[in-house]
């Protein structure tokens, strides 16, 4: 997945602390988090609640 132009500076985020991606919700980060320790990947249906792919999924609605 292409990372957004503009870093994600948002304090009310929470991120995963293995791949980096940020998300609303706490429960979600640490989630994305244990899979990511545990299987050395990211999980598409963990992934697609990112901040990042948010970000990315409007960018390329503009289009």
């Amino acid at each position: 997945m292409n990372q957004p132009s503009e870093p994600i500076q948002d304090s009310d985020m929470s991120q995963c602390g293995e791949c980096g991606l940020h998300y609303r919700d706490a429960q979600k980060a640490a989630q994305c988090e244990l899979w990511c320790k545990a299987h050395h990947t990211c999980n598409v249906d963990i992934t697609k609640d990112s901040e990042e792919q948010r970000l990315w999924s409007n960018s390329h609605l503009q289009k």
